[in-house]
C-alpha cells in the first residue's frame, strides 16, 4: 500500500451521478443557498481535471485552505438518503486546495458551456485534482459513524499538523478500501459489465455519448441538415433542419449502453424541453452496440417516463 502523508476528507451531498443532478443532503448551504454546487463534484472539466466543491466554513464561508495545499488524498464522504452513517463516494488523487472559491473552467469557454446556479451565479470549486475515481451509488459500501466529523464540511486525517488517534484509524480504513479497488479494478468492471443504471466511468460515459449523438444523426440526416450545439448551453444538442421545409426540430440526446432507457434532465434541459415547442428528446439505448433511437415530444416523455425528484429547492418568497 502507497503511503500519503497528507489525507483529508471532505463532506458533499449524496449524488448518484455528480454530473449536475440536484443533490440530496441536509448542508446550510444546500438550505441557506438554495443551490448545491456539490452536483458538480467528480464531473471533469474541458481541461480534465475534475473539480470538487465543499460547503465553505465558519460564519466568515471560508474555504478550505491547509497549510500546505498541494500533494493530498482527498476522500470525499456523503450521507446516504434514509441510511444512517457517512458514505465514501469517491476521491481525488494528488489534490490541491484552492483556499478560495474559483468559477468552474467551463465559465471560460466561449460560450461557457456550464449554465448558471438558480441565482444567477456560477458554480464554484475548492479543489482540484488529475485524478479522481467515483463510487457508483449501488456499490457505495464503507461507512462510518461520522461522531467526530459533525463540525466542518473538511477534517485533515494526516497532515495540517493535525494528530488523532481516531483520525489515523480511519485513514487506514479508507486507504484499504481505495486499495482493493484499485487491485481489483472494481470501477472499471463495474461501469463497463453493468446492466443498468447509468454509467460511472467517464470516458466510456463520453464513449456512449457520442455513439448516441452519431445515432440521432445518422437515424435523421437523410432528410435534415445537422449543426451542433453542444457547447451552445441552449438547452439541447442537436439542431435539426429539414432540407425541403427548412421547419426546425431541437433535439437533447440522451444515450446508454443499456436496453433500458434511464436518462437525467438538467434544470436548463427541462425548463426548454417545457417551454420550446420545437424541443424533442432522442433517447438512443444500447448506444455502443446496435443503437435505437426513440424520438418523442417533452410531454410524451413526462407519459411514457416515471420522474423523481432527488431534491426540493426552497427560494425566499419575495
Amino acid at each position: 500500500m502507497a503511503t500519503f502523508n497528507k489525507i483529508a476528507i471532505i463532506k458533499t451531498a449524496w449524488c448518484d451521478e455528480y454530473q449536475g443532478e440536484l443533490a440530496q443532503g441536509d448542508h446550510a448551504n444546500i438550505e441557506e443557498n438554495e443551490e448545491s454546487h456539490e452536483s458538480y463534484n467528480f464531473k471533469p472539466g474541458p481541461d480534465a481535471y475534475f473539480y470538487g466543491y465543499t460547503p465553505p466554513i465558519g460564519e466568515h464561508w471560508a474555504a478550505p485552505s491547509p497549510k500546505d495545499r498541494d500533494g493530498w488524498l482527498v476522500f470525499a464522504v456523503a450521507k446516504k438518503p434514509n441510511a444512517s452513517g457517512i458514505y465514501l463516494v469517491g476521491w481525488y488523487e494528488n489534490a490541491e486546495f484552492m483556499g478560495e472559491y474559483i468559477p468552474r473552467p467551463e465559465y471560460e469557454e466561449t460560450p461557457p458551456t456550464l449554465e448558471l446556479d438558480v441565482q444567477g451565479g456560477q458554480y464554484s470549486y475548492t479543489l482540484r485534482a488529475p485524478e479522481a475515481q467515483m463510487i457508483p451509488a449501488s456499490q457505495r459500501t464503507f461507512s462510518f459513524k461520522g461522531v467526530r466529523t459533525k463540525r466542518a464540511p473538511v477534517f485533515y486525517l494526516r497532515g495540517n499538523g493535525e494528530e488523532g488517534e481516531w483520525r489515523e484509524e480511519l485513514a487506514k480504513d479508507l486507504l484499504q478500501v481505495r486499495d482493493v479497488w484499485i487491485k481489483e479494478g472494481a470501477l472499471r468492471n463495474a461501469s463497463k459489465e453493468s446492466k443498468g443504471g447509468i454509467c460511472a466511468d467517464f470516458e466510456r460515459r463520453k464513449e456512449v455519448e457520442d455513439a448516441a449523438v452519431k445515432a440521432v444523426i445518422n437515424h435523421l440526416g437523410s432528410k435534415y441538415e445537422c449543426v451542433d450545439r453542444q457547447k451552445d448551453n441552449c438547452g439541447f444538442d442537436l439542431l435539426f433542419v429539414h432540407k425541403k421545409s427548412r421547419k426546425e426540430r431541437h433535439v437533447e440526446v440522451k444515450g446508454t449502453q443499456n436496453l433500458v432507457g434511464h436518462f437525467f434532465l438538467s434544470r436548463n434541459e427541462d425548463d426548454h424541453g417545457r417551454a420550446d415547442d420545437l424541443w424533442e428528446l432522442a433517447l438512443v439505448t444500447d448506444a455502443l452496440g446496435k443503437p435505437k433511437v426513440e424520438l418523442m415530444s417533452y410531454s410524451e416523455a413526462r407519459q411514457q417516463f416515471e420522474r423523481q425528484v432527488v431534491c426540493w429547492h426552497f427560494q425566499r418568497k419575495k
